[in-house]
């Protein structure tokens, strides 16, 4: 589940993509803009923010939303 998210700057990625740092953030791509997840919950765990979430998945960019 995505919480909390926020626009951040524009862009022309297809819709779905995923990027991150690897570290900080999470980014999905939208029609216009980058999407960036700030508060998240995995099946059965706790909500957390990006950075203890990629501690555990470091290699999540080229992923897609669908």
């Amino acid at each position: 589940k995505i919480y909390y998210a926020e626009l951040a700057e524009p862009t022309s990625v297809q819709q779905g993509m995923i990027s991150c740092d690897g570290k900080n953030f999470i980014k999905v791509a939208c029609s216009d803009n980058w999407l960036k997840i700030t508060d998240l919950q995995l099946s059965g765990k706790k909500r957390m923010k990006p950075e203890e979430f990629l501690r555990g998945f470091h290699q999540i960019s080229g992923y897609r939303f669908v």
